[in-house]
């Protein structure tokens, strides 16, 4: 609710004046009225003054030096008012300089007394500005008596909407609606930058014209970075529509800015609160708790965490690839490190958000919630999740993939210490059993946790079988059907047919190779002794192969 050279024209005081060069510039602002009348004006004017001049004391200026006052007081000043009194027309070199510049220069008869033109200007400006004042006393007041009641955001942004009369939409850093006072406007696509970085208000903001999703409007939209604590990043949308944001929607912008920089710190308070509440319990559960079942669920009340029946514990352990690491800056490799736990517990939160997640660097120790329902099927599923959380990390960090150990399913709280310590063992002796970039469940460590805790690995191959050892050594010069036949009928419980329906062969191609294996090797598969000692052999091997290919 500036006053501009264009409502000064409307006043009455200036019915007889005439803009008689600079039109483009009747938007300027003016803040105030100033008689010049010396030739080093320039010295003297603050910014934004119209300013009134006989111009008899410039009248034996050159036409240069005339040019650059002119270029002078545009920048400076909101306009020019000349008085025919002293001169009879105004110079071309001034009307031409002016129109060059933008800068309204505005003529009036000898008749029109300075003050008949100044004390309705100063008045208005004066008015204007009380008027300013008064509103931000009202906003001030009303937002201020809103923030006494802790309300929520959501409750702020409805309130800033009526004040505005604009639709308003808080956005997270990643410009994702939080809260819209209208549901027509949140989510949209920029089709054209506007203004960048404008601060020309008490705050930053920038201008775009966007189309908006939901109610397929396309406008100019202000956008309002906030900047809380622990480098917390919001952003206010607010919809210009057809009228633009005024002076006084700025006021009130000013305003609500503080209220929600306020509410995001409490929250931001409340929720580290609750975390180190969280992050304590989990700690004596997951270590083994002695307090009474009525205290646990008195204190996760507290937190507003509501314990399930089941949870599984699954150990996460995020970890960059230095394989990969040439194929990147070291600027990029190094922004991947620093954002790769934040990524992980982003993406935790948002796909698992009834799960409990404490962090360690790069190690994350979650309470995954099982279903009533899942039953048995609980593991292909936490595997599916694992595998959509390592992608979504990818999109972030490119050089990351993550490590998994699941423990078994708790039917008691009392458990998860329990659960704990076979997730942990899953993800320690999983990626010595079966290598990096694995999730393993601890039903699937089988007698490899004995093999991992083996105390010296180097002899572990002494251990394996003699008749196992002849076959391996054959199996090199040969195209190593044997071997897999092996494996794949121990794995069919010494089932021949559901060995050939297996591995999509004759019956009778089974038959032929287990005989072979009887020859070469010495197996007995009527021995119980012989099918275990195999057996234990076989991962033996694998876990040497494995072991190999990591050193």
């Amino acid at each position: 609710m500036e006053i501009t050279i264009r409502d000064i024209m409307k006043m009455r005081c200036m019915k007889d004046a005439k803009l008689i060069s600079g039109a483009k510039g009747f938007n300027r602002i003016v803040s105030g009225v100033t008689i010049i009348e010396a030739p080093d004006i320039l010295d003297f004017v603050k910014g934004g003054e119209l300013l009134l001049t006989s111009f008899y004391s410039f009248t034996e200026m050159s036409d240069e030096k005339l040019e650059k006052l002119i270029e002078g007081l545009s920048k400076k000043s909101a306009g020019l008012i000349i008085k025919l009194n002293r001169i009879s027309e105004v110079p071309s070199v001034i009307m031409d300089a002016a129109d060059k510049h933008d800068f309204p220069v505005i003529q009036v008869p000898k008749s029109v007394a300075h003050v008949d033109i100044m004390y309705p200007i100063l008045l208005e400006i004066f008015d204007n500005q009380a008027y300013k004042l008064n509103f931000y006393k009202e906003v001030h007041k009303k937002l201020n008596a809103l923030a006494l009641t802790e309300p929520s955001m959501d409750t702020i942004i409805k309130n800033l909407g009526d004040i505005l009369k604009h639709p308003v939409t808080l956005y997270d850093k990643y410009m994702r609606k939080t809260v819209v006072s209208h549901q027509d406007y949140g989510d949209f696509i920029v089709i054209e930058p506007l203004e960048k970085n404008h601060e020309k208000a008490a705050f930053r903001y920038f201008r775009q014209y966007v189309s908006y999703y939901d109610g397929g409007k396309a406008e100019n939209q202000t956008l309002v970075p906030i900047e809380s604590v622990n480098n917390l990043m919001v952003y206010l949308g607010i919809a210009e529509g057809d009228e633009g944001l005024t002076e006084l929607d700025f006021i009130s912008i000013e305003n609500a800015i503080t209220i929600i920089s306020l509410e995001l710190i409490r929250q931001h308070t409340v929720l580290e609160v609750e975390r180190k509440f969280k992050i304590d319990l989990i700690s004596e559960l997951l270590n083994g708790t002695n307090l009474p079942r009525e205290a646990i669920y008195e204190r996760a009340n507290l937190i507003g965490w509501k314990i399930l029946k089941h949870y599984a514990v699954v150990k996460i352990e995020a970890v960059m690839d230095p394989s990969k690491k040439s194929f990147y800056s070291n600027d990029e490799y190094m922004a991947d490190i620093e954002n790769l736990q934040p990524t992980v517990l982003e993406n935790l939160s948002n796909m698992l958000p009834k799960s409990i997640t404490k962090s360690d660097n790069n190690i994350f120790t979650i309470l995954w919630p099982i279903e009533d329902c899942a039953g048995e099927n609980y593991l292909p599923q936490i595997k599916d999740t694992l595998e959509k959380l390592e992608q979504n990390i990818r999109i972030k960090t490119q050089c990351s993939y993550i490590n998994a150990g699941i423990g078994k399913i708790t039917n008691d709280v009392k458990e998860l210490a329990k659960s704990q310590f076979e997730a942990e063992d899953a993800l320690k002796f999983g990626k010595i059993a079966f290598g990096e970039n694995k999730y393993v469940s601890f039903t699937e460590l089988g007698a490899y946790r004995f093999l991992c805790s083996f105390p010296d690995l180097d002899r572990l191959g002494d251990f394996m079988s003699d008749k196992l050892k002849i076959l391996l050594e054959y199996e090199k010069s040969h195209n190593g059907q044997l071997l897999e036949t092996l494996e794949m009928f121990l794995r069919c419980n010494l089932n021949a047919s559901r060995t050939a329906k297996e591995m999509y062969i004759h019956h009778k191609s089974v038959v032929y190779r287990l005989e072979r294996i009887k020859t070469i090797a010495g197996i007995d598969f009527n021995s119980s002794e012989d099918v275990l000692d195999i057996q234990l052999s076989l991962r033996i091997h694998h876990f040497l192969n494995v072991r190999m290919k990591s050193l």
